[in-house]
């Protein structure tokens, strides 16, 4: 099996400044994210769905571990559950940061049960999330 590598994310793509934070995050602070959807998030930039989906598939599971990022009104949510199945289904471990949603006891909703899998954390933060995640600094000095 491939050595696996870098952090996927998984959130809205329909809100520009999610796709900003992605990219400040991979850009500027130096983590390795692998998520090639934030660099064409804005509308009409995405040419064919169906290659999107098959690389969305791929990152996800060359993944060292997914960050499943959602706030309050971001329900009801498409893409990103199927991001944090390919995940789980490929044994990545899955990192669920949702700031200022209440999540029901039982149900778990809004965002579901499957955040009681063994691969899912539930955790504060995106800073907890990343925390030992790969940086790019790190991936750049292996490649040379």
């Amino acid at each position: 099996m491939p050595e696996r590598a870098g952090t996927y994310i998984a959130s809205r793509a329909s809100l520009p400044e999610r796709a900003a934070r992605w990219k400040h995050l991979r850009d500027v602070e130096g983590w390795h994210i692998v998520s090639s959807w934030i660099d064409e998030a804005g509308e009409g930039e995405t040419a064919d769905f169906a290659e999107l989906w098959l690389r969305i598939e791929a990152e996800v599971k060359g993944a060292e571990r997914l960050v499943f990022y959602a706030e309050e009104g971001d329900f009801p949510l498409k893409g990103a559950y199927l991001e944090a199945a390919f995940a789980i289904a490929a044994g990545v471990p899955v990192f669920v940061v949702m700031p200022g949603v209440v999540i029901e006891p039982r149900s778990c909703r809004p965002v579901g049960s499957w955040i009681n899998h063994p691969l899912v954390r539930v955790v504060q933060s995106v800073e907890q999330a990343l925390a030992g995640a790969t940086r790019r600094d790190a991936v750049l000095s292996h490649s040379e």
